[in-house]
């Protein structure tokens, strides 16, 4: 008869630690899936704060004079094609001398001469759906006032 308990006792150990492993593997993964997700995040935030730079590169660069009107919105693809951002330009702050106001239709005229050439820009991050290295929908957005 005890023999017969004790291998029941041995048979009932073995489930329970089993048990306890795979919940441990569950948990691992569950952690690895997160620190994946983090990694994606914080790149999509740093390419974000990238994005807003080279908006500005290209304001400044872009002549709304030759044109005769100013961005309204600009795209970028980052260098790895995991992120595409999409500047959206809301409102350019121009002093009341400048000759942008009469063809840009999202110029504000401001009376200080110091707050001249500022910008609201919508930035707005996404995962691009074509690559399928980011498993999960990752979408930041970032209102910012910028001097160009």
């Amino acid at each position: 008869m005890k023999k017969g308990f004790s291998i029941l006792y041995m048979i009932l150990l073995m489930v329970l630690i089993s048990s306890f492993l795979l919940m441990g593997m569950k948990f691992l993964k569950l952690s690895q899936r997160e620190n994946v997700n983090a990694f994606f995040m914080q790149k999509a935030k740093l390419f974000l704060k990238n994005s807003i730079e080279l908006s500005l590169l290209a304001i400044s660069g872009y002549d709304r004079g030759k044109k005769l009107n100013c961005l309204q919105k600009i795209k970028i693809i980052s260098k790895d094609k995991l992120f595409i951002a999409d500047i959206y330009i809301k409102k350019y702050y121009l002093s009341k001398n400048s000759k942008a106001l009469g063809y840009c239709e999202n110029a504000k005229e401001i009376e200080s001469d110091v707050s001249h050439g500022m910008v609201l820009l919508k930035v707005v991050v996404k995962n691009n759906p074509n690559n399928k290295k980011v498993k999960e929908q990752i979408e930041i957005s970032e209102t910012t006032l910028q001097k160009i």
